[in-house]
């Protein structure tokens, strides 16, 4: 029997239907993402990522609009937005925004180019959900991020980019995400730490983790030394 007599059976239960109640209301069940999806995803990306999205091309004829590049409007949107809605979660952020905002972008184009290797996905979404546990993120706030990003999407790609077709694709693509990443982080909350669907901690071939989050572990740790240093003087 588990804690106040629970079987480990009821606990699973238990912890399925807290998962069911914590996503959020456009989260796609059973959405396989297909290859024409990622084509449609991959496409709107990168009208962002080559500054070629209309919205942008648009607001460049502004001489008030101050934005040099898509990439920088996208992260400024969209992290406007997240402290608007959620600002307690601004505490979170210490690495400063342009760099997080380059960490935001890294991560999108790595789990678009990743979606057709299931394996490749899962191990990436489990690095992600890890990292972001131990950073205090919970898992009632991924619908948050969800929103905030289809929001951004809207604005930085305009209606005819952005259209019903494509913003369908961009949830069914962050469900996927969200069928990972939301179990692992509830369990976390409960117990502390996480059960991957595999243990791969010596595997290399983690390419979201080997290069973007590694990176950012690093830069982490070098601000924790300065300020240790900076305390101790």
């Amino acid at each position: 029997m588990g804690a106040g007599g629970l079987s480990a059976a009821d606990m699973r239960g238990t912890e399925k239907e807290i998962i069911v109640l914590m996503m959020p209301v456009y989260y796609i069940h059973d959405g396989a993402v297909t290859k024409e999806d990622i084509e449609v995803a991959r496409q709107s990306w990168g009208y962002i990522i080559e500054d070629k999205s209309p919205a942008f091309i648009e607001n460049k004829k502004n001489p008030d609009f101050d934005q040099s590049s898509c990439i920088s409007w996208f992260y400024g949107i969209f992290y406007e937005r997240l402290f608007n809605v959620h600002p307690m979660c601004q505490p979170l952020f210490t690495s400063g925004l342009v760099s997080q905002g380059k960490f935001l972008v890294k991560m999108v184009s790595l789990t678009l180019n990743c979606l057709l290797n299931r394996e490749k996905f899962q191990k990436n979404m489990e690095e992600l959900a890890l990292r972001h546990c131990e950073r205090g993120v919970r898992g009632v706030e991924y619908g948050v991020v969800g929103d905030v990003l289809f929001y951004t999407l809207h604005k930085c790609l305009g209606n005819e980019a952005f259209s019903l077709e494509t913003e369908t694709v961009w949830k069914k693509i962050y469900s996927a995400m969200l069928s990972i990443i939301v179990p692992l982080a509830i369990e976390y909350e409960r117990t502390g730490m996480v059960t991957k669907k595999a243990e791969r901690a010596t595997d290399s071939g983690g390419e979201l983790m080997d290069s973007a989050m590694k990176a950012e572990m690093e830069e982490d740790k070098k601000r924790n030394s300065e300020n240790e240093s900076r305390n101790e003087s």
